[in-house]
């Protein structure tokens, strides 16, 4: 590796990791208001395609997770967390 490399490497900023994404994302269903696919979106910049794969996979994992459409923008929210 060259220093130009080195140098270039250092200066980008750390993305965190889909771990801690998908932390901050349980986080944000387990809320009592829970949260809109544009919220999600702006706080984790995800693509609404990979939110909602998110939130199926958490389905698969024994959450229960309801997508509210009685309130306007629609919500997700997680009812029941999966027992791990």
């Amino acid at each position: 590796m060259t220093k130009a490399n080195e140098s270039t490497q250092a200066t980008e900023p750390k993305k965190p990791n889909s771990k801690a994404k998908k932390t901050r994302l349980r986080e944000m269903l387990a809320r009592k208001r829970g949260a809109s696919i544009a919220q999600i979106e702006k706080t984790l910049s995800w693509q609404p395609h990979t939110i909602r794969a998110e939130i199926s996979r958490l389905r698969k994992t024994g959450a229960e997770v309801m997508h509210d459409r009685s309130v306007s923008p629609p919500v997700y929210r997680i009812v029941t967390a999966a027992v791990r």
